[in-house]
């Protein structure tokens, strides 16, 4: 314990991703009786596709060894998703919806992240 983790940083990233997603504070997100987030439970209009509710699920994942272990590991995740997506949509560009604000806010971290020194 204390010991600081690429995974700490990606489950901040992540609770702020649930936070923005709801409109509600981590705070509330979190249910301390069943020791699980309960995000869903306030998604107002703004539906969550499965699969990116499975990557916010395991980058906010208690134990630590449980998340993605690095930016590039979870990067890798959701460039090959979106590459998915393209072929099976057979088209150049894919709509964006609210949901893709995330992964693109997270790309774009990423990218800032393999430019610094």
């Amino acid at each position: 314990m204390g010991k600081p983790q690429y995974a700490s940083d990606l489950y901040s990233l992540g609770v702020t991703c649930l936070s923005l997603l709801t409109g509600i504070e981590p705070f509330t997100l979190f249910d301390a009786g069943d020791n699980s987030w309960v995000w869903r439970d306030y998604l107002v209009d703004n539906p969550v596709s499965e699969d990116l509710g499975k990557i916010l699920d395991k980058l906010t994942q208690q134990g630590y060894q449980k998340r993605y272990q690095s930016a590039n590991e979870l990067l890798f995740i959701l460039t090959e998703g979106e590459k998915e997506t393209k072929i099976a949509d057979n088209q150049k560009s894919v709509v964006l919806n609210s949901n893709d604000r995330i992964f693109n806010v997270i790309k774009y971290i990423g990218k800032f992240r393999n430019e610094l020194p």
